[in-house]
């Protein structure tokens, strides 16, 4: 069984997606303030408006073993008619960047 989004939300994702690229060279990592973080979208669950929801993670450097490691920092959702971000540590500003 397929996963699916509106085609509103879907360009708003390639967005941001795109966006972080130019940003980091990874699709799902961007700046926000100096600090690094991660999102990643739930593909288990499908929204009748075709929303897209997911989680942003921030990633941190561990000082003692100097690893990166990953905190759950929030949510985000895009709206599925109006393509809106609502959540999301910086990810409503990395649409426009």
């Amino acid at each position: 069984m397929g996963w699916s989004c509106s085609q509103v939300a879907g360009e708003v994702m390639e967005k941001l997606q795109d966006n972080a690229y130019k940003e980091t060279g990874y699709q799902n990592i961007y700046k926000y303030k100096d600090k690094l973080f991660m999102f990643e979208i739930n593909h288990k669950k499908e929204y009748p408006d075709g929303s897209i929801v997911g989680k942003v993670s921030k990633i941190l450097i561990n000082p003692q073993t100097k690893q990166q490691v990953v905190k759950r920092a929030g949510s985000f959702k895009i709206n599925g008619k109006t393509g809106e971000i609502k959540g999301g540590y910086g990810i409503k500003e990395l649409r426009y960047k």
